[in-house]
């Protein structure tokens, strides 16, 4: 029977939008849409954690490589 392990990574990361309709006038879009409306966008701030679980390999160790881990994070 495999050991069972865990392995975690949290990433922080900022993202921004704005909600705009070119159907509506700039009073129109600042009234529907508030600060998301603003011109040089509105931003948030994300935490992303990620929990692994999986058997332990015998070989390594490991249920996962935390450089590999990173690397999906990143391409994902």
């Amino acid at each position: 029977m495999a050991i069972i392990g865990y392995i975690s990574r949290t990433e922080h990361f900022s993202a921004a939008h704005r909600l705009h309709s070119p159907h509506l006038s700039d009073a129109e879009n600042l009234e529907t849409f508030g600060k998301c409306n603003h011109p040089g966008g509105h931003g948030h701030n994300y935490v992303l954690e990620i929990i692994l679980r999986g058997p332990i390999d015998e070989k390594n160790g490991m249920v996962a490589n935390i450089a590999d881990l990173k690397r999906w994070i990143k391409d994902s």
